[in-house]
């Protein structure tokens, strides 16, 4: 009888170590399904999505400078303080737009004048104030402004692992064009 009991406690143990050794692989196979969402494919995907909001700014700093800056009635100089040139205009809009949004950064601003030629279609583009008072029977005027920048990442990870991968690793930069027909077109002279 002893040895019955020998063999079923015996076979009991078994069972258990049998048991416990399937949970816990089952458990490591949990924690590495888990680590490969979260760090693997979680954290980039965030990354990514936080730089997509944040470029949003750069987009939105770029559109509402060119809006505003097609309604001035000056290029290059102030008329008075109320009334300021397009570039002026341009300039404090995207550093505005850009101000809403951390992580996003303003390099530079430049503006243009674009002149389209209306029977030809070719464009020519500017940065100072037209020579000539605009002709609008023979032209469209826009003003273009270009708005670059850089986006940082939300986490920065290391340049060891991964190298030198912008909007990953490191800041991404990017360069934002919008583009309004200009509403005083006889101000692009100044």
């Amino acid at each position: 009888m002893h040895s019955i009991a020998t063999r079923l406690g015996a076979r009991r143990r078994d069972r258990a170590k049998q048991v416990l050794l399937r949970r816990t692989g089952q458990t490591l196979a949990y924690v590495l399904a888990i680590y490969v969402l979260l760090f693997l494919i979680g954290l980039p995907l965030i990354d990514f999505c936080t730089l997509g909001l944040r470029s949003q700014a750069l987009f939105m700093a770029a559109h509402d400078s060119a809006f505003n800056a097609s309604k001035c009635k000056s290029f290059l100089v102030d008329i008075s303080s109320s009334e300021q040139a397009a570039k002026t205009v341009a300039e404090s809009s995207a550093l505005r737009a850009a101000s809403l949004m951390n992580g996003t950064t303003i390099d530079s601003v430049v503006t243009s004048i674009l002149v389209t030629n209306i029977n030809s279609l070719a464009t020519t583009r500017q940065t100072a104030p037209l020579s000539q008072p605009a002709d609008t029977s023979q032209y469209v005027y826009q003003i273009e402004v270009v708005v670059t920048g850089r986006v940082k990442p939300l986490l920065m990870f290391s340049r060891n692992i991964f190298g030198d991968i912008p909007g990953l690793t490191q800041e991404l930069k990017l360069a934002v064009r919008a583009c309004e027909n200009c509403e005083s077109t006889q101000g692009l002279t100044m």
